[in-house]
C-alpha cells in the first residue's frame, strides 16, 4: 500500500471521527419525543331539551346548549355543516315556530323552523266582512281552557231573568247567542305557546264573528255568563261570513242585520236577547171588575128632588141613595157616569238580564255576593 493511500484513509477516518464527535456534542444524536397532535376543542350545539311541537312558539325554556366531544361519532358532521345549525344560544330559538314535530334531544337546524316573522295581526286572521271581539270567560266554561287557535265555537249565555224587577218564570236560561265563531287569539298574545291555563282565572279569546254578532256579544258580555262550546267549522253563505241559515229562524235574516250593521242603522239592546231566549211578558194582573150600578130612579116631591130609591138590576131594592152621593148627583144631573179605565196592553219593556249568582258561598272563583 502507498504511504499516499495510507495517508488519505487515516485522514479521513480522522475526519469521520471528527464529525461523530462534534454531531455527539451538538447533541444530534440525544432521543427527542415526539410531540402528540393538538386535542380539538368541543364544539356547542343547540339542541331540543322537550318535545317541539309543529306550529307551536318555541320559548328559551325548551332549547339546551350541549357539548360534542371530538371523539364523538358525530363531530365531524357538526364541524362540517356548523353553518346550518342555530348559533347555540337559548335565544337563537326563542319565538321560532318548527315546521315539524322535534324530538327532545335533537340538534337543531335552521331547515327545522319557519323564517323568523312576526305572526299575523289581528286584521290579517280576520275573514273578509268580519269582526273581531275579545271574551273573557272561565277556564270550565272554555272545555277546560283547552280551547286552541283556528278552532270554531258556538257562543253561550247563561243569564238570570227577571221581568220589572219580579223573577221571572224559569229565570234562569241559556241560550246560544253567537254560533260558528273562529278563534284567532288566545292569551291576548299573537303568540301560540304551549302553556297550561292556570285554574281559577278567566282565559281570554279574541272571536272573530260577523258585525251584528260582534256587538252582540260585546253587550251580552256583562248581562250574563258566557260559555265557549266547541263545534265544527260552519259553512258561510257567499263568502261573507253572515252564516244565514234559511231553515232557522234565528238565523233567516242574518244577512239583513248584517248588512244595517255594516251602515250604522242596527243597535243591539235587550230585545235582541228577548227574541233570542224567546220571552214573552206575562200578562197584566187585571183587577176584578165592580159589580154593576145599581137602578136608581129619579123621586120628585112638588117641586123638590126626594131622595133616589136604588135596586139591584134585578130589581131587588137597596135602599135610599144618601144626599151628595155620586148615585144622587147623577139622577140630580150635576155630572155624568165616568167608565172605568181599560187595562194598558202588555209591552216588551221591563225585561232584565244579570249574572247568575253562584250557588256555593264557598266557591274560590265565583263573584262575591
Amino acid at each position: 500500500m502507498k504511504a499516499s493511500t495510507l495517508f488519505a484513509i487515516t485522514v479521513s477516518l480522522l475526519l469521520g471521527l471528527g464529525a461523530v464527535a462534534g454531531a455527539r456534542y451538538a447533541g444530534l444524536f440525544d432521543k427527542k419525543d415526539v410531540p402528540m397532535p393538538a386535542k380539538e376543542p368541543p364544539i356547542r350545539v343547540l339542541v331540543a331539551a322537550a318535545n317541539l311541537f309543529r306550529g307551536v312558539t318555541v320559548t328559551a325554556d325548551q332549547v339546551a346548549v350541549v357539548e360534542v366531544p371530538s371523539e364523538s361519532p358525530q363531530y365531524g358532521q357538526y364541524k362540517r355543516d356548523q353553518i346550518k345549525f342555530l348559533p347555540p344560544r337559548a335565544a337563537a330559538a326563542a319565538f321560532r315556530v318548527p315546521l315539524r314535530n322535534i324530538e327532545a334531544n335533537t340538534p337543531l337546524t335552521k331547515e327545522l323552523f319557519e323564517e323568523i316573522d312576526l305572526p299575523g295581526s289581528i286584521s290579517e286572521r280576520l275573514g273578509k266582512g268580519m269582526k273581531a271581539v275579545n271574551v273573557s270567560v272561565q277556564k270550565g266554561n272554555a272545555a277546560g281552557g283547552v280551547i286552541r287557535t283556528g278552532e270554531y265555537v258556538d257562543v253561550m249565555l247563561t243569564t238570570d231573568i227577571n221581568y220589572r224587577g219580579e223573577k221571572f218564570t224559569d229565570s234562569l236560561k241559556t241560550a246560544c247567542i253567537a254560533r260558528g265563531c273562529k278563534v284567532i287569539m288566545k292569551r291576548n298574545t299573537i303568540w301560540t305557546p304551549l302553556a297550561a291555563d292556570p285554574d281559577g282565572k278567566p282565559v281570554n279569546f279574541t272571536l272573530e264573528a260577523n258585525p251584528y254578532r260582534a256587538l252582540l256579544i260585546e253587550f251580552a258580555s256583562n248581562r250574563g255568563t258566557l260559555s265557549l262550546l266547541p263545534t265544527a267549522a260552519p259553512v258561510s253563505s257567499g263568502g261573507t261570513g253572515s252564516f244565514s241559515d234559511l231553515a232557522s229562524t234565528e238565523y233567516g235574516g242574518e244577512q239583513d242585520r248584517v248588512d244595517a250593521t255594516n251602515r250604522g242603522d242596527q243597535t243591539v239592546s235587550s230585545r235582541d236577547l228577548i227574541r233570542i231566549f224567546g220571552l214573552i211578558p206575562p200578562p197584566p194582573v187585571v183587577a176584578a171588575p165592580p159589580p154593576p150600578p145599581p137602578v136608581v130612579t129619579r123621586n120628585i116631591s112638588g117641586t123638590e128632588f126626594a131622595p133616589s130609591k136604588l135596586f139591584t138590576t134585578d130589581g131587588a131594592p137597596l135602599g135610599t141613595a144618601p144626599p151628595g152621593s155620586t148615585a144622587d148627583s147623577v139622577m140630580r144631573g150635576s155630572r155624568p157616569a165616568q167608565p172605568a179605565p181599560a187595562p194598558a196592553p202588555p209591552t216588551t219593556d221591563g225585561f232584565m238580564f244579570n249574572a247568575p249568582v253562584p250557588q256555593k258561598a264557598d266557591c274560590p272563583t265565583c263573584p262575591k255576593k
